[in-house]
Parts: structure tokens; sequence; C-alpha cells
């Protein structure tokens, strides 16, 4: 795990106030917020983006319950 004065892309160091990472461009921000939500919000978002995903018109593979 990075600590806030490490980018977790490239490793370069940062402050902890950047928003960015200097030496890779990576969005240190929205690392910040990815790890401030709680991994099983993070599941659950994921599974509903899935299902989404699933149930667009002209996708090949569609999620459904049991028939």
């Amino acid at each position: 795990m990075h600590d806030a004065y490490t980018c977790p892309h490239c490793g370069g160091r940062v402050t902890p106030f950047a928003a960015g990472c200097a030496y890779c461009g990576a969005d240190l921000d929205a690392e910040r917020r990815r790890r401030a939500t709680p991994p099983m919000r993070r599941l659950r978002d994921g599974l509903v983006e899935l299902r989404h995903r699933a149930r667009r018109p002209g996708t090949r593979h569609r999620l459904s319950a049991h028939r």
C-alpha cells in the first residue's frame, strides 16, 4: 500500500496535497477517493454497473435471475 507521499502508479514522490503526479500524470484525487470508499461498497457498485451493462440493448451476454 502506498503512503500519502508516493504515487500509486509510478512510485514517484508526491506531496500529500498534490492533485496529480508530476511524473506520470496519475489522478491522485481519484485514487484517494477510491481508497476512502469501503471495499463492500466498491463491490456493490461494481456489480450494479455490471448488471447495467448487461441490460443494454445489443449486448451479447445478459445476466438474469434463475429461470
